[in-house]
């Protein structure tokens, strides 16, 4: 005999699994909020220069935890003091955006890679726009109400086709993603350590993002019940988004490490950025960018400003273009490359 996963026993048992598992998965999230901190607290010090691209990381980040905060109160209420309906939305709106925003987050890099051409950053968008729009419109896709019975807010309705665009396209992207960042690095000369960072990060990035949104996919499809079809939703975005942003944090000290022994000294001047790294370590990796000061250039639309101090401030998410003497970023022999603004900078 089967189970009658519509049941009143079932659906209460399903409740509590839902209700403990949602508390270790948030749980697990603020932790790791926590734990990576220091990134924000660099900025925000003034230690690492603050960037446009770290924007989405902080929203990306962030929203979540505050969608976690409302998703904290919806499974602990007691009392019809709450709006549970307007609650879920919020948690919805949070939720979905991050996804979105951990896939963009990668979308940039790859854009980066292909040294923002046009035949990348088109189908790219495409496939965001579509994304996004599939997210926006999820958000009023949970229906909840307050329960009496169970003095707590209920899961009465969810709307299984946009869910499952959801998680599907979701994948679909950082399939997209992973091919074309692999591609990309593929067809570099040179195996640099940044090359190796990148190559990696994004294989591990999408390996995990694809197991962890494939089991709430498979759970919609299967639709046993409203709890069973949102029981792995949480986890799934709490892993996404922690895996995205840890790869953008990583990349970004890679870039520009920060020197936390002597933080009370402040920067110099303005041509001036103090990093961990010695002095041993110039020239050996495609951050560093030697020039002359007051001599502009032009070379191929693209302003090159020379200046005599070595800075290992500018790669994070920029365009990883190629110098006039054919030296790829990611490929530097010499230990010479130059400072090409205009770019994606994080």
């Amino acid at each position: 005999m089967g189970i009658d996963w519509m049941s009143l026993p079932v659906l209460a048992k399903t409740g509590a699994v839902f209700n403990n598992l949602s508390h270790f998965a948030i749980g697990a999230y603020f932790l790791e909020v926590f734990l990576s901190s220091k990134f924000e607290l660099d900025v925000i010090c003034g230690r690492r220069k603050f960037r446009v691209g770290q924007i989405l990381y902080f929203y990306c980040k962030w929203i979540l935890f505050g969608a976690f905060l409302g998703m904290l109160v919806a499974l602990n209420v007691s009392g019809p003091v709450v709006n549970c309906q307007a609650l879920y939305t919020w948690n919805q709106y949070g939720g979905n955006t991050s996804i979105g925003a951990a896939s963009t987050l990668l979308m940039l890099r790859t854009v980066a890679v292909w040294n923002k051409k046009w035949a990348i950053i088109i189908p790219l968008g495409l496939i965001s726009a579509g994304q996004w729009g599939i997210l926006l419109h999820g958000i009023t896709t949970v229906k909840a109400f307050y329960d009496p019975t169970t003095n707590a807010c209920v899961v009465a309705q969810v709307d299984g086709l946009f869910l499952n665009l959801v998680y599907l396209w979701t994948m679909f992207t950082d399939l997209i993603v992973l091919i074309l960042t692999l591609v990309g690095l593929l067809i570099t000369p040179g195996r640099s350590q940044l090359w190796k960072l990148l190559l990696n990060d994004g294989i591990l990035y999408f390996l995990v993002a694809f197991l962890v949104n494939t089991v709430p996919a498979v759970m919609l499809l299967i639709n046993l019940n409203p709890v069973m079809n949102v029981m792995f939703s949480i986890p799934a975005v709490g892993i996404s988004s922690s895996v995205a942003c840890r790869s953008f944090v990583r990349l970004s000290e890679f870039a520009s490490p920060v020197d936390r022994s002597n933080t009370s000294q402040p920067w110099s001047n303005a041509n001036t950025r103090v990093t961990g790294r010695s002095n041993r370590d110039f020239g050996k990796t495609s951050t560093i960018q030697w020039a002359r000061p007051n001599q502009t250039e032009s070379l191929g639309g693209i302003n090159v400003t020379r200046s005599q101090h070595v800075e290992a401030d500018n790669i994070g998410l920029e365009a990883y273009t190629h110098s006039p003497r054919n030296i790829h970023p990611l490929h530097n022999t010499s230990g010479e490359s130059l400072d090409q603004k205009g770019a994606f900078a994080v």
